[in-house]
């Protein structure tokens, strides 16, 4: 109930639509329709948009099974300084510390490590490692979300997407250019990595997963970088040169890329063979990218990803299942590689032929600006012809009834546009 005095019982606006009954006064004026949600309809995803989430769906397939062997990897070198801290109370045991230089001996040795220090970094290699396999799930969590659902993120793929990808790609190069080396007959030597004892090969390998991306990644692009942006006074925060990440890649940065990976393939040629430099220089293109784009822990993660790819066998030499398991994921990869070779491979080429560019801003299409001195004044602006329409009248109800507010009664008729009473007269 409310009041007389109350704003809610206050007359509202007659309209010519209401109609009243001639003998009991009720409102006759049906209530308005209620309009219906609008509906949508279901269309069916074309054709292109299935084969790019079908895609998706296997590449997610494709990293899924990279992490679970990842996290393997992870756990056998956190698990490494069991066997290499008990060699360092050895004098003859220890690690050279180099660099690399376009030069005919390139591997120039800086110090070597033995006793404690060799302890401790061998620790901080494995730290390293940690660090940026931890760095690189965290900063995945919230993109990978979207990409669990078979989306494109607006702001693009996750670091661990992007790694794999990455990974899947040099991997395929690799295969492609050794089954090519096979067709010309051209002899493949490695390294005798079987002569090497167990913590030997676990330490040397995390050892080129870290030192070997410091010394040339950090020390070929990010330098020399913090050197450019010093001599045209460029500003940008310090550790960005040294962490990497988050860098524009334009001719400057390009040409450092192609530099350090070609230095990087020119220090496998100590170890390997020259038939190395072509697969390495591909792959130092990849790590150089990582750096610019996503930062150091990129280019580490997988720099480990390649090293540590069949260090499991080395623990389990004689397991056919792991090498059944094994080959099968490294197949599956290759496949999945060749793909992400096209799809980096038109990247490539888009960027060299500028279609990534900023366009230059165009004028508008459109009449000539005339000066404010040569426009004509404004022309008034034009009133409707047509009538206004008088402000309706009120009208008194109770719960809907018609009720005269002078007499009471409750019977009226609609006289220009207001209620009068047939008793009194009296208008509404």
């Amino acid at each position: 109930m409310t009041e007389p005095g109350d704003a809610s019982s206050s007359p509202s606006p007659l309209v010519d639509v209401d109609r009243f009954c001639p003998f009991c006064g009720r409102l006759l004026t049906p209530p308005p329709a209620v309009p219906y949600a609008p509906t949508y309809i279901y269309q069916r995803p074309s054709t292109v948009e299935s084969i790019k989430k079908f895609g998706r769906f296997v590449t997610l397939l494709g990293l899924a099974m990279l992490l679970a062997l990842l996290v393997v990897n992870i756990v056998i070198l956190v698990w490494s300084p069991t066997l290499i801290l008990p060699q360092a109370s050895d004098p003859a045991n220890g690690i050279l510390l180099f660099i690399i230089i376009p030069w005919a001996n390139p591997l120039v040795g800086l110090f070597g490590l033995t006793g404690i220090p060799f302890a401790v970094y061998s620790v901080l290699l494995v730290l390293a490692v940690c660090a940026s396999f931890a760095w690189m799930v965290i900063a995945s969590v919230d993109v990978l979300k979207k990409e669990l659902k078979l989306e494109r993120p607006k702001e693009g793929h996750s670091p661990l997407w992007i790694i794999g990808t990455v990974f899947f790609a040099v991997l395929a190069m690799n295969f492609i250019y050794a089954f090519i080396l096979l067709l010309l007959n051209v002899e493949i030597t490695t390294p005798d990595f079987g002569s090497e004892e167990l913590w030997q090969l676990l330490l040397g390998l995390a050892n080129a997963s870290v030192w070997e991306e410091l010394i040339t990644r950090v020390l070929y692009i990010g330098v020399p970088l913090l050197l450019i942006d010093i001599a045209y006074h460029k500003r940008r925060e310090l550790w960005r040169y040294f962490l990497g990440g988050r860098f524009e890649i334009g001719g400057t940065e390009l040409a450092l890329i192609w530099a350090s990976a070609g230095i990087f393939a020119l220090g496998h040629i100590v170890y390997w063979d020259t038939w190395k430099v072509i697969p390495t220089w591909i792959a130092g293109l990849a790590f150089g990218y990582l750096f610019l784009r996503l930062g150091l822990y990129a280019c580490i993660m997988l720099h480990f990803l390649v090293d540590y790819l069949s260090v499991p066998l080395d623990l389990f030499p004689g397991s056919t299942a792991l090498v059944l398991v094994l080959g099968l994921l490294i197949l599956f990869w290759d496949l999945l590689g060749g793909f992400y070779i096209l799809v980096y491979g038109k990247r490539i080429l888009d960027f060299l032929m500028g279609r990534y560019a900023a366009p230059k801003s165009a004028k508008p299409i459109g009449p000539t600006a005339v000066p404010a001195s040569m426009a004509p004044p404004p022309s008034p602006p034009q009133q409707s012809m047509a009538p206004r329409a008088p402000p309706p009248a009120a009208r008194s109800y109770k719960d809907g009834f018609y009720s005269c507010t002078s007499c009471g009664n409750t019977e009226a008729r609609f006289v220009d546009g207001k209620l009068e009473c047939v008793r009194c007269g009296h208008k509404e």
